[in-house]
């Protein structure tokens, strides 16, 4: 039985290869308009997703590779135009 080999970087070799290590993963804080504050985080791989973190970390939405993988209930917030970062 052979065995897969695992392809992780270290520190070093990611530093080596990438010009940035937003390049593998980024996340960004954002203010809607109604004031509720949101985390989106993305990588590499292709998942996306948005955090709450007023309303315990809860996961707003989530995609891989543009298909969404959450269910959108009737009383979460809406993303609106001119969301404040910071």
């Amino acid at each position: 039985m052979s065995v897969e080999p695992a392809w992780l970087l270290n520190d070093a070799e990611r530093q080596a290869y990438a010009l940035d290590s937003r390049q593998f993963m980024d996340a960004r804080q954002a203010t809607l308009p109604n004031g509720v504050r949101v985390v989106d985080v993305y990588n590499a791989s292709g998942l996306t997703y948005t955090l709450l973190p007023d309303r315990g970390l809860d996961v707003w939405a989530a995609h891989y590779n543009g298909t969404p993988l959450t269910w959108i209930a009737p009383g979460s917030p809406t993303r609106q135009t001119g969301a404040r970062t910071g």
